[in-house]
Formats: C-alpha cells, structure tokens, sequence
C-alpha cells in the first residue's frame, strides 16, 4: 500500500520517513514567532553553529528549550537550516559560504600539505596518530570525500605519512615531551619491568605513588606509552610490557604443547593470577592470534584443527 501511494506521488520517503507530498501544515502564531527568531539568529550567526541551549540561554530561559529543539529539527526537514552530528545548526547559505572558503585555501595551497597534518598531531605531543575524520575535520570539515582522501593518498604513498591500524601518523616524527612528562614516564616503564607478569592501571600507580601525580596525565602517558609500543594495552585498560608478555606466550605454549589445552586453572599456576587479571591476558592472546579460544579452554592458532 505505500509502495503504491509512492509511486502515485502521493507520498515521498525522504531519508527513510514517509512524508506527504506537498503538505503543508498550519503552525500556530506562537511558533511561527519562534521560527522567525531562531531564523534570524541563524542568519545573524553567520558561519558560528548554535544549539537549542544557546538560543534559550540567550533569551534567558523564557521558552520551552525542548519547544526550541523540536522547531530546530523541523527547520532542518524543511532544509531551512543544516544540522550538524552536534545537534548545532547553521543557514545553507552560511555552509555554503565555509565550503567556498576551504576550497578556496585548499586550491591555493594545491594541497594538503605534510605541515598541514603535522600541526594537528603535535597540538598535542603525546597523541601520535589521528585517524581521518579527525584530520579532516580540524583541515577542511567541508571538502568533498574524494579529494581530501586522495590527498592522503598520495602523502602515504610518498612515504611521508604511514597508516598502522587506521590511523595516520607522520613517518619518523619525533616531539618533544617535558622534562616532567620524561621523568613520569621513566617511572611508569620502571614500574611495568618490576610488575613482570602482573598487568598494571593508571589507577594502580596512582595509588602506588599516593596520589601525587595527576591520575589522568598517568593514563595519557600510558595510553602515549603503548602507541609507541613500549607497553601493551589489554582490554581492561591495564598495561604490562612486551617482554613480559613474550614470557607469558612461552609459558602458554609451553603447557598447551604438553596437555593440549590451556584452562583458567592452568593460567593461574603458570601466572600466578587468577580469572580478573587472567581473562583479560588470554583475550589479548586471542586477539592476536597466538590462540583461540574453545569453550572456557584455549588451543595454539596453528594447531586449532586438530582438537576440533
């Protein structure tokens, strides 16, 4: 039946929802008040994307926020406004305005540039990588899919960005850290060798330290720590380092190629820790390939057939 009322052009289904073609309903004087104002505070915005909660602040509380919101979206199925992934809205005219002007830098540049993505990844010395939304967000929101991504393209095919796990990262880019972050992390990658086997927290060493240090500064660096491979993340945010994880494969292994099956009981002998710590360890195993999990037992990857 709808299909039919379709393809009479008595309805359309613009981005999924059915709407009736031509219908024009009566909004009350109230709200098309409302509309006008939040029109033309769209307009006088200009290239400055606003929220519901910026246009009631602003008119001190006096209507309805949801009221606002519920008006703004309808603004939006009207195409009388463009509405961000932040639920902030802004004129068509004014977006289109934006786009002519990163085209317009982006053409006199001729294109994105190695400097460019360097200025995004070393706003923050600990954040090595940035993925491509992020990138092109902070460069060019507006340009177009295609040339932007071909851009990259052509930088990683240059040698100059690399690409590991779905990130980009500038080949060889060295930053500068402080000489209090250098310290903190001499601390952590000392704490991770005497922890041996034992997974670690920013929580952990938080504590550990009394409180002295910034918990949050202790997980940057740990989290700056693993995308530099000095340590290994497990699923549970605790870290340990890869020579201890090297020595825990060994140990698996070792038990795996003797009984055939590695359990939780087993891990714990081998490891000294029980199913918290130990579940995420094997998980990370798991993830990596050394082994698969059958039940609550683990086999080796390369012999996963034969115990079938």
């Amino acid at each position: 039946m709808l299909a039919e009322l379709c393809s009479e052009g008595k309805l359309i289904k613009p981005g999924g929802a059915f709407r009736i073609h031509n219908l024009s309903v009566r909004l009350s004087d109230e709200r098309e008040r409302l509309i006008t104002m939040l029109l033309d505070y769209a307009r006088e915005s200009d290239f400055v994307p606003f929220s519901a909660h910026t246009f009631w602040k602003l008119h001190k509380r006096k209507f309805n926020k949801n009221e606002i919101q519920r008006l703004l979206d309808y603004l939006h199925t009207q195409k009388s406004l463009i509405c961000l992934n932040n639920r902030r809205f802004l004129t068509p005219q004014a977006m289109e305005q934006i786009k002519k002007r990163v085209k317009q830098v982006i053409m006199q540049k001729g294109r994105l540039t190695l400097a460019d993505v360097e200025k995004i990844l070393t706003k923050n010395p600990l954040k090595m990588a940035a993925p491509p939304e992020e990138i092109k967000k902070q460069l060019a929101p507006s340009l177009d899919e295609a040339p932007f991504q071909r851009m990259l393209a052509e930088l990683c095919s240059e040698g100059k960005l690399i690409k590991p796990g779905g990130a980009f990262r500038i080949h060889n880019l060295s930053v500068r850290l402080s000489d209090e972050r250098e310290r903190l992390i001499t601390m952590l990658l000392d704490y991770a060798r005497e922890s041996d086997f034992v997974p670690f927290s920013a929580h952990t060493f938080w504590k550990l330290h009394k409180r002295k240090f910034n918990k949050n500064e202790i997980q940057r660096l740990l989290d700056y720590l693993h995308t530099q491979k000095s340590l290994i993340c497990l699923n549970n945010r605790r870290f340990l380092t890869p020579q201890a994880m090297e020595q825990i494969k060994k140990r698996v292994k070792q038990v795996i190629m003797q009984k055939g099956r590695l359990t939780l009981a087993d891990s714990k002998k081998i490891l000294g820790y029980g199913r918290t710590v130990g579940v995420p360890v094997l998980e990370y195993l798991d993830s990596i390939g050394f082994t698969v999990r059958q039940g609550d037992e683990r086999v080796l990857t390369q012999f996963k057939q034969m115990y079938k």
